[in-house]
């Protein structure tokens, strides 16, 4: 009966133990997991915690808050003046869906949110450094030989990583979710628009004169569908002619003009015309990614797109002045210099250029490409100098914040406001100085930001000697 009870205890002992197995299991993959996370809590904060004093950890608690909400309350407001309007308009004209309507609101939000940033930074700045000096944190921290220097420093690392999230926003996210919302505008106009076609121009200089005018109706990759082509001969205007086709297509290295119709235009004679399957024009050497970078505006281009552009535009400036040739495949010949005696007439010839042609002609000569180029050098400083906005906003706001008295958020909010505006207009003006070429462009672009750091650092050296 003994030997019975022991074989029962040991039976029991078993089942309760492989009963008891999975919840051990359990239970240790918890206990080393809530080690793991405290060891990883531990290391963090033997890293962070050198750098984070309390000092920072005050200073970034009582940032944390006005900045957020300052950044929220630029993007909505502009949101809510710029954006909905446009897209509104848009919507009330071609009849959009409210998923369209959704979309366009979408894609053309977050220019508008990371221009907010530098204006967010500052009105945070203004607010969290008013109250700190509003309950006299800053005259103690003073009196425990802190300096302002010191006080700046989360501050100016706050400015550093929200630059860095600016030039990131500016570099990858606007220039998408525009050509996105370019391109879906376009496209509702081009379907509410019932069956008109919209023709796009590009003008190519060659020594700062215009030299060709192409028109296209459809861009498709490297393929152009009711292409017209106008040469612009720098010496001689007897010697202009335009080329009309269905379809030009890129082959690698140059464009294949189909089903090519040739005039060459003779101011007080009648034009000579001639048909030809195929014509290739090595001169016109203009590539597709060129030609859809050209009509972009440059807040839809990064940096590397605009330098690109910009190159490009140079070497078309100092390319030389020489007489095209055009390769008639179709009719085996060639054709230079003055207008040969090998072209046919054909009836209807006397035809001229329409009007929208003369147009757009008398547009571009009238815009040098030296122009184009200095606009393009501007933005792309601009394009360097503005998200640094940030940290120069915080250099001017600290001192400025730092006042004996208590300070309301309405003196906070009234600060910001005056000094956006007043930023702003030097932009602009700096901007459209440097577009003309009265200022160099790295000049126009940093004056902005060199007198926001000129301001900050003599007011900051004067509240340190007060």
């Amino acid at each position: 009966m003994r030997w019975s009870w022991q074989a029962f205890c040991h039976a029991a002992n078993t089942v309760s133990a492989a009963c008891a197995t999975p919840y051990i299991v359990s239970l240790y993959i918890k206990t080393r997991d809530r080690y793991r996370r405290f060891r990883a809590r531990r290391v963090l904060g033997s890293i962070i915690g050198p750098v984070l004093k309390i000092l920072d950890r005050m200073i970034l608690t009582e940032l944390r808050g006005p900045l957020f909400s300052g950044v929220a309350m630029f993007s909505m407001l502009t949101i809510a003046t710029v954006v909905l309007q446009e897209a509104a308009r848009i919507a009330i004209r071609y009849n959009i869906s409210p998923q369209l309507f959704l979309t366009l609101v979408v894609l053309a939000a977050p220019q508008f949110i990371v221009l907010s940033i530098p204006m967010g930074v500052l009105l945070g700045t203004l607010l969290a450094v008013g109250r700190l000096s509003g309950d006299q944190e800053i005259t103690a921290l003073r009196a425990c030989g802190i300096s302002l220097s010191r006080v700046l420093g989360p501050f100016i690392v706050v400015g550093i990583v929200l630059s860095g999230l600016t030039f990131y926003g500016m570099e990858r996210l606007v220039p998408y979710c525009l050509s996105q919302f370019e391109e879906l505008k376009t496209s509702i106009r081009t379907t509410g628009a019932q069956g008109v076609q919209r023709r796009e121009s590009w003008p190519i200089y060659r020594s700062g004169e215009l030299r060709w005018l192409l028109v296209a109706s459809q861009v498709e990759g490297e393929l152009l569908k009711s292409v017209k082509l106008l040469y612009f001969d720098p010496t001689d205007e007897y010697r202009d002619f335009y080329i009309t086709a269905d379809t030009v297509i890129w082959e690698g290295n140059q464009w294949s003009f189909l089903d090519v119709r040739t005039v060459f235009l003779r101011p007080g004679d009648q034009p000579v015309v001639s048909y030809n399957d195929t014509a290739v024009i090595p001169d016109f050497s203009i590539t597709p990614e060129s030609l859809r970078l050209r009509k972009k505006k440059p807040e839809e281009l990064t940096t590397i797109q605009l330098r690109k552009l910009i190159r490009e535009a140079e070497a078309e400036m100092s390319a030389g002045t020489s007489r095209p040739a055009i390769i008639n495949v179709g009719a085996e010949e060639l054709i230079s210099g003055p207008v040969a005696s090998s072209t046919s007439s054909a009836p209807g010839a006397a035809e001229q250029p329409d009007e929208e042609m003369a147009g757009l002609a008398r547009q571009a000569r009238a815009k040098p490409s030296s122009k184009d180029i200095l606009s393009w050098r501007t933005d792309l400083h601009f394009k360097y100098a503005m998200p640094l906005t940030p940290l120069f906003f915080i250099l001017v706001a600290l001192p400025i914040a730092i006042r004996p008295q208590r300070t309301t958020g309405t003196i906070g909010l009234g600060l910001a406001l005056l000094i956006i505006l007043v930023y702003y207009i030097l932009y602009t003006m700096c901007q459209k100085l440097g577009a003309v070429g009265a200022l160099p462009p790295p000049v126009a672009a940093w004056i902005p930001n060199g007198l926001l750091l000129i301001v900050g650092l003599t007011w900051m050296r004067f509240r340190e000697r007060a």
